[in-house]
């Protein structure tokens, strides 16, 4: 459908990011989630997944023939959207505090990488609507694991 409109990948980047409510069950890659303000107005990290977003774009690069990009929070950027986070995780207000979500993308930039490793190091499947609102216990497991083998906090 998005190539029938015409839609751009970058286009499809700013679609796909008003969805931040997906994968919610799913395991998540280190550092991927958002952040969330807490009462006293300090930036709270709350782990999630984005693999429903991140495998529909690049599903839409493979049938497009292009080459999906190296660097997601850039590639996002160009798209004007935000998925880095570390500016307020590191304390500064965002852009628009009223604005949510923010999100933050960890180490694993590369589009390819996130899917493959989502997929089959963590069991997260695509599509799938959120039931539990948290991932499996086996699945949190998971994610700590791939966690350590990267040599990445997961916090």
């Amino acid at each position: 459908m998005s190539k029938m409109m015409g839609i751009s990948p970058t286009d499809l980047a700013a679609i796909l990011s008003q969805f931040p409510l997906l994968d919610r069950d799913q395991p998540w890659l280190p550092r991927d989630g958002f952040i969330a303000y807490d009462k006293k107005g300090k930036p709270k990290f709350k782990p999630r997944s984005f693999v429903t977003r991140d495998k529909a774009l690049l599903a839409y690069f493979e049938l497009l023939g292009q080459k999906p990009p190296e660097d997601i929070v850039a590639f996002f950027a160009l798209a004007g959207v935000d998925i880095d986070g570390q500016f307020v995780l590191a304390g500064r207000p965002p852009a628009d505090a009223f604005n949510p979500p923010i999100f933050a993308t960890g180490p694993i930039r590369n589009l390819e990488e996130r899917v493959r490793l989502a997929e089959r190091e963590l069991g997260a499947v695509a599509y799938v609507p959120t039931i539990r609102k948290r991932p499996s216990d086996e699945a949190l497991a998971c994610c700590e694991a791939l966690a350590d083998r990267l040599c990445v906090s997961t916090h």
